[in-house]
């Protein structure tokens, strides 16, 4: 009875940790005609990450979004909200993870787009395989998960807790007017006076004779021979 019982709480212990296998890390595969690669972090049944896809004939064909998900009936789905790049073809997708056999390493998956009311495929079954257990960072200061409110760096001060001390103005000095100095006024010269005694002098007061007058005393003066 022990035996039996031994090997069933074995049996179900092993089945609990494949039901609950946790797929966080790095993931890479093809997909199509495209180099797939898929950045996940899982909390319980949650899903946070990031793909990235790069065309294989067009490696300017690109594009890297955020996506989350959740994980229920030994499926892992995820959809994209937000894109970091884009080089403008790519949309967003829906991914659909799938254990490949009895190899924890190895999904099976299948993409539809994400965000409309009926998925369309976007690419056959395809194989990605874990290549890391810690997933990468995108670039940069990005996280792993998408940050509706990312924190501040460490030289900002968090918006919401404002410093208790604002800092102080610089006191100011009154300012004192003084009064510009004076201006002398340049000294008053006296204008000329003009001459304003009217009479007339004795040159002008003396008439003047007429050269007939002379003229005539002369002649009676002339003796006659």
């Amino acid at each position: 009875m022990r035996k039996i019982l031994t090997s069933f709480l074995l049996f179900f212990s092993v089945g609990s940790a494949t039901f609950c296998q946790n797929i966080t890390g790095s993931w890479e595969g093809i997909m199509n005609d495209e180099v797939l690669r898929i950045q996940i972090t899982q909390d319980g049944n949650d899903l946070c990450g990031y793909t990235s896809d790069v065309l294989i004939s067009n490696p300017d064909s690109y594009c890297i979004a955020y996506f989350k998900g959740k994980y229920s009936n030994k499926t892992w789905t995820f959809s994209g909200i937000k894109f970091i790049q884009n080089s403008g073809d790519h949309v967003l997708m829906k991914i659909t993870l799938r254990q490949n056999g009895s190899n924890p390493n190895m999904l099976v998956g299948n993409a539809t787009t994400a965000g409309s009311l009926f998925d369309m495929s976007l690419s056959d079954q395809f194989t990605v395989r874990k290549v890391s257990d810690t997933p990468k960072k995108p670039f940069g200061s990005l996280s792993v998960c998408y940050e509706r409110n990312p924190p501040p760096k460490r030289d900002e001060p968090r918006r919401n807790n404002p410093p208790n001390d604002p800092p102080k103005k610089p006191t100011e000095q009154p300012i004192t007017r003084r009064d510009p100095p004076k201006k002398e006024d340049p000294p008053k010269t006296e204008a000329p006076k003009e001459n304003t005694d009217t009479k007339p002098s004795k040159e002008e007061n003396t008439p003047i004779k007429p050269v007939t007058a002379k003229t005539e005393e002369m002649k009676k003066r002339e003796n006659t021979v």
